[in-house]
């Protein structure tokens, strides 16, 4: 059974809440101004999550006291939900992406005003397999192509009993274990890179498609992904692959096993941060995909794993789990035409960016919507 759901959008009105911006040079939390987020700093918000409210100190760090007081001075960043005096643990949140990312810069258009920053593409990461977190492998013309290491392990695959807005097809839930790990891609692979080894520029002239060359390369047809795959290999003498479904759900969670990487999020408080979906690119005429790496990234230190476009992986689709791989390798069925694309994009619904989110389309799609991530 095919998932009409993960083609098209809902015909619907959607009104997706415009929250206010602070624009400040550094963010209220970093107490040290040294434009990283640091444990310490986000245990000073816990007092005010604690406390009834906070309010204007002067003599503090950062300007600002918890429980009642004073509220003359601008709102703490880190207030963004409603600017009602109060830090939630939703707001708390929000911060640990500054943490994990290592640093922040200033953007207008995100909830508080900054947004996730690593300090440019390679800073920080290893020169190969084993040296670090990340590799970067230069393409033909020196474009980057920047992957990061997925450590072993085990996690759960498929919706948890009860997952709000959840689908049958994302049953039964069952244990996968990785005996080693892989690379996977720390983005989606862009126009810039698919030049680089194709020469090729699929998506010119079409619609929905922005004009980037750090878009995601999308109308690029199975069989020229895996002629993409095929001439990458012969030039940088690796393996690169389509993720198996059970490689991209386990990297997506990282750990984690709410309905989105970031946590339950019922009320899809958090989803502006980490994903171009419909309320923040389609309702509002950004109806394309956008340059990858924009949004806040999991704790692993990937991005766009939800929103932006749908990202295929190597397996068959069946609309169950029974009798699925338990080691994450790649589920294929004899005859099938059906394969699996991962993570939501830019029109879809909220629910379509959860983790357990699966969609069975016929492998001939092609669209704006639709392109890819490698691994290894």
């Amino acid at each position: 059974m095919l998932s009409r759901r993960c083609l098209i959008a809902g015909s619907m009105l959607l009104l997706c809440a415009m929250l206010p911006a602070i624009g400040q040079e550094f963010h209220s939390a970093d107490t040290n101004e040294d434009r990283k987020i640091q444990v310490i700093e986000i245990n000073r918000l816990v007092a005010f999550y604690n406390a009834s409210a906070y309010h204007c100190d002067e003599s503090t760090d950062d300007g600002y006291a918890p429980f009642e007081g004073s509220t003359t001075c601008a709102p703490h960043d880190s207030d963004y939900n409603s600017q009602d005096w109060r830090i939630a643990i939703t707001e708390i949140s929000r911060l640990v992406t500054f943490l994990n990312a290592d640093g922040y810069r200033a953007n207008p258009d995100t909830p508080d005003g900054f947004e996730p920053y690593l300090g440019g593409e390679g800073e920080g990461e290893g020169e190969g397999e084993g040296e670090g977190e990340g590799e970067t492998i230069l393409l033909p013309g020196d474009v980057p192509l920047a992957m990061v290491w997925i450590p072993e392990g085990s996690f759960l695959m498929g919706r948890y009993p009860g997952e709000e807005e959840s689908y049958y097809y994302e049953d039964p839930q069952h244990e996968v274990t990785f005996a080693s790990g892989f690379w996977l891609g720390k983005y989606e692979v862009t126009k810039r890179q698919w030049e680089a080894v194709m020469g090729s520029t699929p998506w010119a002239g079409l619609r929905y498609v922005l004009d980037d060359p750090d878009t995601p390369a999308v109308h690029v047809h199975r069989d020229a992904i895996e002629a993409f795959i095929g001439a990458l290999n012969g030039y940088t003498g690796l393996t690169f692959r389509l993720p198996s479904e059970a490689e991209w759900e386990y990297a997506c969670r990282a750990g984690t096993t709410t309905r989105f990487y970031w946590g339950d999020d019922p009320g899809y408080i958090l989803l502006d941060d980490y994903a171009w979906w419909v309320c923040t690119a389609w309702a509002i005429g950004e109806q394309y995909p956008h340059a990858v790496g924009l949004k806040a990234p999991n704790v692993w230190g990937l991005y766009d794993m939800s929103g932006n476009v749908w990202e295929w992986c190597q397996d068959d689709y069946l609309d169950h789990y029974n009798g699925a791989p338990t080691d994450g390798s790649t589920w294929e069925t004899p005859g099938s035409i059906v394969g699996v694309m991962r993570g939501g994009a830019f029109y879809t619904l909220g629910d379509d960016c959860r983790s357990a989110l699966r969609c069975g389309v016929y492998r001939s799609l092609v669209g704006t919507s639709i392109g890819f991530r490698l691994a290894r």
